[in-house]
């Protein structure tokens, strides 16, 4: 057993990608080489969101039960309290360290009771973060995110994790020596496109690390505003979502879910909409609009940058080609990870900009994080 096993002193690791829209869990034994993806509430891919459902709803101090995940959509009743989206750098809201700790901790019981795994004494919990985050940020994270009766997780780098998954992974067919070059790391999560340079997979600090708000869940507001705008009565609608303040977020999830569906099938959705999504709320109804026309007015749309989406996301890839290039170590290896990097315009702009570059993307995106980060905690890469 090397120094770093040791020091774990448990012969599980479990890693624990908690991000804006999705959670996904990666185990594997500090002694084998098996990655497994564990299920929570039966689903390898759970969405992050969480429901308190209180025993006397008109009196919300009388305790209540947390839901999570998504069965926390099937009933929305006003009563409830709905969270969706909460996953960002730590704060003093202390709506959103309830939500987080809570979230946390209900993922965790529900992997205890499934018997998935044995041995919660002997197990390391590896939990990722962002890499800009500081040294002070991770911690606090770490103390949000201790729940009693399981072990105190360890926070390290998404970008880290992402980066071990590709060396350790089959798909990927890499050689060693592609990552003693500069690497790029490009995670297109929800809330954020993360970039992270490093040169070579054994450097501490990163050459460059910097993000912007322009995740998947641009595109899920984009087509929300689009079918409220488009609503066929939409006063009706904007009073209902007046009274019950549970539905616009699981609005939005279902918009989530028709925008997932059109990037996996989008030759089938060219003139159609996205099928499946609609919500029947008695006396009219809502549904995503997601077809091709629809996806090309939301991609003309500006972002915060005043840019569309496309040449806000190239323009930092050219920005982090020019830090690589300006310090004499061009990127050689590009790292595609995260859920949204399944929208084909992803790859098709890095390609353009690093045409000569070996670009690895992991057939499940999703998992990738996960998987590196109980890589991690295996601790001999």
């Amino acid at each position: 057993m090397n120094t770093m096993q040791a020091g774990f002193g448990g012969r599980n690791v479990i890693g624990f990608d908690l991000g804006h829209a999705h959670t996904t869990l990666a185990t594997m034994s500090v002694a084998g080489r098996e990655l497994k993806i564990l299920e929570i509430s039966k689903r390898k891919v759970q969405t992050t969101a969480l429901k308190r459902r209180y025993a006397k709803p008109e009196h919300q101090r009388n305790g209540y039960t947390v839901l999570f995940g998504d069965r926390v959509f099937n009933h929305t009743p006003p009563e409830d309290e709905l969270h969706i989206g909460f996953k960002r750098r730590p704060s003093h809201d202390p709506v959103y360290q309830k939500n987080m700790a809570e979230f946390f901790a209900a993922v965790l019981n529900d992997i205890d009771n499934s018997g998935q795994l044995q041995g919660w004494s002997q197990t390391t919990i590896i939990v990722g973060c962002p890499s800009a985050w500081s040294k002070q940020e991770r911690e606090r994270y770490q103390q949000l995110l201790t729940v009693t009766g399981y072990p105190e997780p360890l926070v390290i780098s998404e970008s880290r994790a992402a980066l071990l998954h590709t060396i350790v992974s089959e798909e990927a067919k890499v050689k060693l020596q592609d990552f003693d070059n500069t690497i790029l790391v490009v995670d297109v999560g929800s809330s954020t496109v993360d970039f992270t340079l490093i040169h070579g997979m054994r450097s501490e600090e990163p050459l460059a690390d910097f993000g912007d708000d322009i995740g998947g869940a641009f595109f899920d507001q984009a087509i929300y505003d689009y079918a409220v705008a488009h609503h066929p009565q939409p006063e009706q609608l904007r009073s209902l979502l007046a009274l019950n303040r549970n539905l616009e977020p699981k609005f939005l999830y279902l918009c989530r879910k028709a925008k997932e569906k059109y990037f996996a099938e989008r030759d089938d959705f060219e003139h159609d909409n996205v099928p499946g999504f609609t919500e029947d709320l008695e006396t009219i109804k809502f549904g995503p609009i997601v077809n091709g026309a629809v996806m090309a007015e939301i991609l003309a749309k500006p972002t915060k940058s005043g840019k569309p989406w496309i040449p806000t996301f190239a323009g930092h890839l050219q920005r982090a080609k020019q830090i690589a290039d300006a310090k004499g170590k061009p990127v050689r290896v590009i790292i595609l990870t995260g859920g949204a990097a399944r929208m084909h315009f992803v790859k098709e702009t890095i390609d353009a900009i690093f045409p000569d570059s070996k670009l690895f993307v992991d057939s499940e995106p999703e998992n990738s994080v996960a998987k590196g980060l109980a890589v991690w905690g295996r601790g001999d890469i």
